[in-house]
């Protein structure tokens, strides 16, 4: 069976598979134990996509859930929050010492205060595509999320109360990891696709250099950072990467920004341009559809403001696109309800 995840756990070690549940070995990985007896629905057809320990406890997220253990997987329980119809499968988690965060391949983000045992859907993230990858930087959270039609990274510095899209990548998000303050993420380019932010995700630049493989994990190691890829594993020195990375950084001639947001029924966009010039400010859906345009015309040079009033539109990710000459800027905003 294919293996999704693995942690470890004083001196057992488990993996997740699909299909298969999870298993344990004790004797670091040279026998395996099938441990997912026990627990309603998990049988040997369940997905397993992720794995996680936060104190003691070990927490497996399924095709129809999460599970726990405090046993070490000789019995489970589940966790509640879930409902029927189970539709939900947990594609990674992140723990930190205020709460625990499980993302899914729909309805985004989930976030629990009492070490798992209950989960309620966080607010901030859009409610379609999938939380593909997870990284913490000091008290920074990212939340990699990803549909068919964006590609965001997304933080939070209060703790996952709030969340900000920063800039959007070309593909999706395969994996995360931070040195320092500075992010790096993996994409599913077939040619490596590599990008590190110096501003948690507000500028990316390509240090992909020679790695020209699919890249599926990232991790850093003392003074490398390693990448998985369809040819092995391959390594290069953090000091070269981040100083490609901060060397080639743009300084950015346009900011845009809405609030608030999320926002329940209209937000004020806005944004400066250096330059006069024609400029259009539209805003479109996940298909690429214009649902409304705030502006066409000429605009001065400095500080411009548009408020958006969405209350007849349905709740869910919209981006705005503020073209100014030849420059585009693009700005997911959340409409709740």
């Amino acid at each position: 069976s294919p293996v999704q995840s693995f942690v470890s756990n004083g001196n057992f070690l488990f993996a997740g598979s699909i299909p298969g549940g999870v298993y344990r070995s004790s004797d670091n990985g040279q026998s395996w134990t099938w441990v997912s007896s026990g627990v309603t629905d998990m049988h040997t057809d369940s997905y397993i996509g992720a794995l996680a320990v936060s104190g003691t406890r070990l927490l497996a997220g399924a095709n129809n859930g999460i599970y726990l253990s405090d046993d070490n997987a000789a019995s489970w329980v589940t966790a509640g929050g879930f409902r029927p119809p189970y539709n939900v499968q947990i594609t990674g988690f992140i723990i930190t010492s205020q709460a625990a965060f499980a993302g899914s391949d729909n309805n985004s983000l989930f976030r629990s205060t009492d070490n798992g045992s209950n989960w309620t859907q966080a607010s901030g993230l859009p409610q379609s595509g999938y939380v593909s990858a997870f990284a913490q930087s000091g008290t920074t959270l990212f939340a990699a999320c990803d549909s068919n039609f964006y590609h965001y990274v997304f933080h939070s510095t209060d703790g996952g109360a709030s969340w900000k899209a920063g800039a959007p990548l070309d593909y999706p998000v395969v994996s995360l990891t931070s040195t320092g303050t500075r992010l790096i993420a993996a994409t599913s380019n077939p040619k490596g696709g590599i990008f590190l932010s110096p501003d948690i995700g507000t500028t990316w630049r390509d240090v992909t250099s020679n790695l020209l493989f699919a890249t599926h994990t990232l991790t850093v190691i003392g003074s490398y950072l390693l990448a998985g890829t369809d040819s092995g594993v391959w390594r290069r020195p953090l000091s070269e990467l981040v100083s490609q990375g901060v060397a080639s950084a743009p300084l950015p001639e346009h900011s845009i920004e809405s609030y608030p947001n999320p926002f329940s029924q209209s937000t004020t966009i806005q944004f400066t341009t250096p330059e006069r010039g024609p400029a259009q400010v539209s805003i479109v859906n996940l298909l690429g559809q214009e649902v409304a345009r705030l502006f066409s015309g000429e605009l001065e040079t400095g500080e411009h403001d548009f408020t958006w009033d969405a209350h007849a539109l349905p709740p869910g990710l919209y981006i705005v696109q503020e073209r100014v000459n030849k420059h585009t800027d693009h700005l997911p905003i959340i409409l709740e309800r």
